[in-house]
């Protein structure tokens, strides 16, 4: 009688724990990059085509301009499912809650100081500056320097 076969999916063992299932399935959103965003309005399905910008720790970042129906969904109901397929025909899902990223409000003088503090020069330049979310790790350096609290965060 022969061994039965280690049995594997997208290349890891049954036995693999979340952690190790949440870093292949982070690593294929990456890969595709064009991933289906599944939201709700009145209990009625929307799925739409949205490009990740990037993955870091547990969050998965993506934009919307606020005009967009889209983000109207979001504000309203922040539970989403996002999939994919890779050219490999290996599929990926996830589910989760959207929330606003930070940013800096009007309240900005411009006076630099939250982008010398950040870490991953995560603030741009601008009139106010602006947070670019994809680099930013959310570690509240540009909040707490902020003179004028201009810096928010929408939890």
């Amino acid at each position: 009688m022969a061994e039965a076969d280690a049995r594997n999916i997208a290349g890891l063992p049954m036995t693999a724990g979340n952690d190790e299932i949440k870093e292949l399935a982070f690593a294929l959103m990456e890969e595709i990059r064009d991933l289906c965003f599944a939201t709700s309005e009145d209990d009625k399905p929307a799925v739409r085509i949205i490009d990740l910008m990037d993955i870091r720790g547990d969050s998965i970042y993506f934009l919307t301009a606020r005009g967009k129906h889209f983000y109207k969904q979001l504000m309203k109901n922040t539970e989403v499912a996002i999939s994919g397929m890779n050219k490999d025909y290996i599929s990926v899902r996830v589910r989760g809650s959207a929330k606003q990223a930070d940013y800096i409000t009007d309240a900005c003088i411009g006076c630099g100081q939250c982008q010398e503090v950040c870490p991953e020069d995560a603030i741009e330049e601008g009139s106010p500056y602006w947070i670019n979310e994809s680099r930013c790790l959310e570690c509240g350096m540009c909040s707490e320097i902020c003179p004028e609290d201009a810096v928010v965060y929408r939890r």
